[in-house]
């Protein structure tokens, strides 16, 4: 039995050579059409190559030229939004002045018919135009919703450090950013996961950038016209202003006071992806870890 089950595995063995034996001489029959198939697949995959080449090229300064449009039109931008503010405020000087003068008018005229021989009719309509006219003040200065970008230099000069409120919102040149989907797509996506460049972009214009503006509203404030809660953080901040000289940076402290919660494992993550982009990096001083701006 061990020699009938030899043999056949012999015959099997000598069955799978000669099958071989036939496909190579097969092979060999065709090697001409083949080989000039191949050369044609390899022409071609080269003509292919350089297509993507150019093409990629060409995308490169495609791209180039729009982020050198974008530059110029974010430039134009923030000029024409300088513009508008200095007449908001401009605008707003005037009202402010022309309803104090009204007022002072209403003042000399209950002051010249004395308080108890002036008609009740006259007080009457005195503090009605008063009134009337405040309120058109007040008024025509919401009616421009500008929203300026100041260089923080400009502001530590200007009326604006004197007023507790704003007239208008502020926002700082230096922390003006967009994500585009090239920087997004630079971070792993084991940092990303399910993230999208617009999330990305929504916590950066609503959490870290206003945290930077309101830090930095606050730090170049007058003394003498905080109180409370402002003191201690004006207090605070420039105490801080020496951890690093020259730099703008914000703290996890910061941004929990904005978002009015701890930072959770998502926004942690946020702040990790725009560290990795070069938005902020991070630097440790005095056990405080500092979020510092670098973007530009």
């Amino acid at each position: 039995m061990e020699n009938i089950e030899s043999l056949e595995e012999f015959a099997q063995q000598t069955q799978q050579k000669i099958n071989r034996l036939n496909d190579f001489i097969a092979l060999s029959l065709r090697r001409k059409n083949i080989s000039k198939e191949l050369k044609e697949i390899v022409l071609k995959s080269i003509q292919v190559k350089d297509t993507l080449i150019i093409a990629h090229n060409a995308m490169l300064e495609e791209m180039q030229k729009v982020e050198e449009d974008y530059e110029n039109v974010m430039s134009e931008m923030r000029r024409k939004q300088m513009v508008i503010m200095n007449f908001v405020i401009k605008e707003k000087e005037r009202k402010l002045k022309e309803a104090e003068d009204e007022q002072k008018k209403v003042q000399q005229l209950l002051l010249s018919c004395g308080k108890n021989k002036c008609p009740s009719a006259v007080k009457a309509s005195a503090s009605k135009i008063a009134v009337s006219t405040l309120t058109a003040s007040v008024n025509r200065m919401h009616l421009n919703h500008a929203t300026p970008r100041l260089k923080i230099s400009e502001y530590k000069n200007s009326p604006l450090v004197k007023k507790k409120v704003a007239p208008i919102p502020i926002f700082f040149a230096e922390f003006d950013a967009q994500i585009t989907q090239q920087q997004f797509d630079k971070i792993p996506k084991y940092m990303s996961g399910r993230e999208t460049v617009d999330q990305l972009n929504g916590f950066l214009e609503t959490v870290i950038i206003p945290c930077f503006n309101e830090k930095y509203q606050l730090i170049h404030k007058q003394r003498n016209i905080l109180r409370g809660n402002d003191l201690e953080l004006w207090k605070m901040y420039n105490d801080q202003s020496s951890y690093i000289p020259g730099k703008y940076f914000i703290t996890l402290g910061d941004i929990g006071r904005h978002q009015n919660k701890m930072l959770d494992k998502k926004a942690q993550n946020r702040l990790t992806m725009l560290r990795h982009i070069g938005i902020l990096h991070e630097e440790r001083v005095k056990q405080t870890v500092c979020y510092v701006w670098s973007h530009n």
